[in-house]
């Protein structure tokens, strides 16, 4: 039995799980299917669509085939844009205007010919582990400066997480349905991770479940550190600009 707690591609986007199912060796986790879903943001985005799962507005774009003006997409700023398979944040920019957005476009394209652009929502950062399908504990996540990117993820004392969540129970309740909805709906298995944003009407799955790396153990309530009591988890990830009337 192999334990997979690896990261990113190849390794997160169901090419190994193809190779052990030919081989005949069994591993932990989702299949090769499901992997290869969870990992590109635009069929996952499309998957939630046709289960009912809710996903902000967004649009998966092609390079040299796609239009510079965002509001070509019924879209306006702040908007989020990252490349389509992408992890950890790598390659994420936020655009509050054209020239960032154009700039954010130039940047995911760097890393692969898709990016898949999102209307952006502030708010609080959650995290949500979930096992066989199981939700667990809340984890609220805050960055001491800019959003949850590659640096606020991996360099110790960047952010501060806090595990349980001091939010109401029937919120705790909601983010845990939506994650174990997002998780079923991609036919997962085992340890994965799905994002939230939550905005003021509704909330919104975030496209990218992932292998769970661990994060860092130095941080004690990161879903893979030793303060949440679960070792090795998925995560869950959600903002919300009207939150202070939730909790």
């Amino acid at each position: 039995m192999v334990f997979l707690a690896l990261h990113g591609s190849n390794g997160e986007d169901g090419k190994v799980q193809s190779v052990f199912d030919l081989m005949g060796i069994p591993y932990t986790g989702s299949g090769p299917l499901s992997s290869g879903m969870a990992m590109d943001k635009g069929i996952t985005k499309m998957v939630f669509e046709a289960k009912g799962v809710p996903t902000p507005k967004g649009v998966t774009l092609q390079k040299g085939k796609c239009s510079s003006e965002l509001a070509d997409y019924d879209m306006d700023f702040p908007a989020i844009v990252k490349p389509c398979c992408g992890g950890s944040s790598v390659g994420v920019c936020i655009a509050k205007n054209q020239e960032e957005y154009e700039t954010a476009l130039e940047e995911s394209f760097s890393y692969e010919n898709e990016a898949v652009v999102e209307q952006f929502i502030e708010g609080r950062e959650f995290s949500v582990a979930v096992v066989d399908g199981k939700a667990y504990p809340v984890i609220e996540i805050a960055p001491l400066q800019g959003f949850y990117d590659y640096k606020n993820k991996y360099e110790a004392g960047s952010t501060i997480e806090t595990c349980p969540a001091e939010i109401s129970e029937s919120l705790t309740r909601e983010m845990q349905r939506y994650a174990e909805q997002g998780y079923k709906a991609l036919g997962l298995q085992g340890l994965r991770q799905t994002g939230f944003h939550h905005g003021q009407r509704r909330k919104h799955v975030l496209p990218g479940g992932k292998h769970p790396a661990g994060n860092d153990a130095h941080k004690p309530d990161s879903p893979g550190g030793k303060g949440t009591g679960n070792g090795l988890s998925g995560t869950v990830r959600e903002t919300d600009r009207g939150f202070p009337e939730k909790i």
